[in-house]
Order: structure tokens, then C-alpha cells, then sequence
């Protein structure tokens, strides 16, 4: 059985030989470096350092091994914490510590007291404190040991940033009878793969600068975040489209198409980088004479300003045709571009999309050195592609305008395109030719 909790010394202690962590070392000074080269007994260390403690939920499990019939103060091998008591020997007497940890000791032992003792319980029989140590280490064992916490219980107790988005989600979706409580269970991290890209984000108008549970904010209407939310259940739920086993080009084209599926209008007219919607709302609901405000027809009737895009638009063979190149070059470049605010980055997008078409002219067999504008002629434009002469010429001229945005803002000292409209309206007018040719002529 075994005895009370004792304060034990720790100048009599030793740390265990047969120790499952590394098994049968005899010499004490090579378990002290395997314990500090294989199980982060440094870090621990350090930990300790900081506090001044150690942790007061945590015993020390040790057996008496000198004859109790022995004048002076009993010895003790440690079984249940070497790692512990490895940690706080080095803070107590650095020179213990090999070569090349030695200097980093005595560094830590410079902010620490000497900790002269650990809380312990003292065990007669090892049997007994084999179950245990069997019940700490052993995983869960049905119920019968410790069990850990998963992602769900981490981001509770410590919310962070890693799971913020999907927690919340999960909690919302829980909460409306999307999913039970014990569907939900080690589903947080495969969620958050695919919520926490940009891609989605921004789909959501996610927000999780207040990463504590139920602040994560997501700024789509209603109606839509609940039908986006209804969906991505229901994909993780079937565990076919949303899986841990998708990776980041099956992730981007899962959100390229996650809003049509959804039925909800694509966020491309949303701007998530403009300030707070509620005082947007304010805005136009007060009078005043700024962008954007209806203004009165001669009948006396307001006519409503059109909503303006502010991204390039996704075009869906587009999307499709990337996707199926393979190319990881222009299915980040392509989504990178749906994603940023080409109203408050034009000259950015302006390479993008230069970059974009470059990239797809190369694929479909451009020489080294020949530009798009060369290389989509009107003659491949109607004679490979198909495309007659009323379509070829807007096409061209599209193209061309794109070409001089981005030549002009890469290689001019001064100039720049800030004409995010016409960057939108070329890139809506030559996407459907870039699909089909992405489709033909490779």
C-alpha cells in the first residue's frame, strides 16, 4: 500500500534505471542525457524556472531502497516522474548536466531558488505502484485511467487562433441540431483544415481576432451563413468532402464551388477588408452627400447605385480547368487572386492576373520568352479555339489592356494600374478563352 504524501529531499533521490522511457541505462549520468535529448526535460526545466514550483497537482511515485534499520536519511528510486526530478537535480546542480546543456543550466538555475524537496508519495509495494503508473500512462483504458484532453477541450480551457473558427462553428451548428455532441468529438481539427484557409474565411467574412469560444465573428447575412453552416456539416458529417485526408488543392477547389452548392451568392461583391458593416449601415442610413448614395430620380423616385465588385469575379470553367492542370502554380495564383481586395490592391492584382495568364499561355505551349498577348493571336483564337472574329477582338483588346497593367506597374518607377474595375472587367471578358484553351491546346 502506500503511505502519506511526504516532502522527499532531493539530494536522496535517484532516478530510475528500468525506466519505460528509455529502458535498462546503469549509468546515472546517461539517463540524465537521454531524458534531456528525448523528452524535453529542458523545456520542463525551463517551465519550473518560471514559475518557482512545481506543479502542485503532480506527485512524485518513489520506493525506499536503503535498509530502514540504516542510521541517516532514507534513499529513494523514483518511479512515477523522472522527468520531474531529472529537472529539478539540473536546477539544484548544473554541473550534472552533459557538455552541451551545461552553459543553459546555469543560466536557469540563476532565476531559480534551490528547490530542496518534492511532494511524494512513498510506495511499499511495486506492484502497486505499477498499476498506477500504468493507469497515468496507459492512455484511457475504457474510462479507468487519465484522459486527455482533445482539441475540443484544449481551445476551452486555452482558446487560440489553431481551432477558433471551427469550434465555433461546431458550437452554433450543435446548438441548432446540426450535429450531437458526440458527433462532434475529434472532428474540430479536420474542420479546421479547411475553415481556417483564406479561401473559406473569406467566404464566411470569418473573423477570429477574439479567438474565445462564441466571439469568433461571421459577418455573411443570416440566412446564408446558415445554409453555408447547414452545408459544411453535412460534408463533414458524410466524411467524403470534408476529410483529413484532402489536401490544399482539394481544399481550394472544395471552396471554389462551396457557395453554389450552398445556394447562397457568391462573396465576391463583399469586401472583408472594408470597415465594420453595422457602421457601413450607419453610413448610408444617415444623410450626407458620400459614394455610394441613392441619389433622387427627376420623378422623384431614388434609383439604387449598382453593387460594384471588388474582386475578381470567379469564373466556373475557369475554376474547373485549373483545377484539373493540376498546376499548383495557377490554383494558388488563381485563388489568391478571388481572395484579394483589388479595390484596395490593384497594382497587386494587376500582377496577378499578368502572372495568371502568363503562366496558363506557358502551360498551353508558349516559347520561352513570348508573351501571352503573342502567343493568344487572333489567328489561335479563332482558328484553335474557335472563337469567331466578333469574339476574338474584345478578347484581344482585354488582354492587351491587362498586358500594359501589369508591365506598366512592374517595371515603371512611377507608374502604376489603380483601376481596379477595368482589371475586373478584362480579367470577366478573357476567362472563358483561358478555360477553353487550358482544355485545348496542351
Amino acid at each position: 500500500m502506500s503511505s502519506e504524501v511526504i516532502p522527499i529531499p532531493v539530494d536522496r533521490i535517484h532516478l530510475f534505471d528500468r525506466n519505460p522511457r528509455h529502458g535498462y541505462i546503469a549509468d546515472p549520468d546517461k539517463i540524465i542525457e537521454r531524458l534531456l535529448d528525448e523528452e524535453q526535460v529542458y523545456e520542463l526545466a525551463k517551465s519550473i524556472a518560471e514559475r518557482g514550483e512545481l506543479n502542485p497537482l503532480q506527485l512524485i511515485g518513489v520506493i525506499r531502497i536503503d535498509d530502514e534499520a540504516d542510521e541517516g536519511e532514507p534513499t529513494y528510486v523514483v518511479y512515477e516522474g523522472n522527468r520531474r526530478a531529472c529537472a529539478v537535480m539540473l536546477l539544484n546542480d548544473p554541473d550534472l548536466a552533459p557538455a552541451k546543456w551545461h552553459k543553459r543550466f546555469i543560466k536557469l538555475a540563476e532565476s531559480v531558488d534551490e528547490i530542496e524537496t518534492i511532494d511524494g508519495r512513498v510506495f511499499e509495494d511495486q506492484k502497486v505502484l505499477n498499476f498506477w503508473m500504468a493507469n497515468i500512462h496507459n492512455r484511457n483504458q475504457k474510462g479507468r485511467g487519465r484522459k486527455e484532453w482533445g482539441p475540443d477541450e484544449q481551445h476551452r480551457f486555452n482558446p487560440t487562433k489553431k481551432y477558433a473558427i471551427a469550434f465555433d462553428l461546431l458550437e452554433r451548428a450543435e446548438a441548432i441540431g446540426l450535429i450531437t455532441a458526440s458527433d462532434r468529438q475529434g472532428r474540430v481539427t479536420t474542420l479546421q483544415r479547411f475553415v481556417g484557409t483564406d479561401a473559406i474565411k473569406a467566404i464566411l467574412k470569418a473573423d477570429d481576432s477574439n479567438p474565445q469560444p462564441g466571439k469568433v465573428k461571421f459577418r455573411r447575412s443570416k440566412a446564408d451563413f446558415e445554409k453555408l453552416l447547414r452545408l459544411l456539416i453535412t460534408d463533414l458529417l458524410g466524411e467524403k468532402r470534408i476529410t483529413s485526408r484532402k489536401n490544399e488543392t482539394e481544399i481550394l477547389e472544395y471552396a471554389s464551388t462551396l457557395e453554389e452548392r450552398a445556394g447562397v451568392a457568391a462573396s465576391e461583391h463583399a469586401d472583408p477588408e472594408e470597415e465594420d458593416p453595422e457602421k457601413e449601415k450607419d453610413t448610408e442610413s444617415s444623410g450626407g452627400d458620400h459614394t455610394g448614395e441613392s441619389k433622387d430620380n427627376l420623378d422623384g423616385k431614388s434609383s439604387p447605385t449598382p453593387n460594384q465588385p471588388f474582386r475578381i469575379k470567379q469564373d466556373k470553367a475557369l475554376t474547373s480547368a485549373i483545377n484539373s492542370s493540376g498546376n499548383d502554380k495557377l490554383i494558388n495564383l488563381y485563388h489568391s487572386l478571388r481572395i484579394v481586395s483589388a479595390r484596395k490592391h490593384p497594382q497587386l492584382v494587376a500582377v496577378g492576373c499578368w502572372s495568371l495568364i502568363e503562366t496558363i499561355a506557358a502551360v498551353c505551349g508558349a516559347k520561352e520568352g513570348q508573351s501571352f498577348t503573342a502567343f493568344f493571336s487572333k489567328g489561335v483564337l479563332q482558328n484553335q479555339l474557335g472563337l469567331t472574329k466578333t469574339q476574338s477582338g474584345p478578347i484581344t483588346n482585354a488582354m492587351a489592356s491587362i498586358s500594359q497593367a501589369g508591365n506598366t506597374t512592374k517595371h515603371d518607377a512611377i507608374s502604376a494600374t489603380f483601376d481596379e474595375m477595368q482589371l475586373i472587367n478584362d480579367m470577366e471578358r478573357v476567362s472563358p478563352m483561358l478555360a477553353k484553351a487550358l482544355t485545348t491546346l496542351p
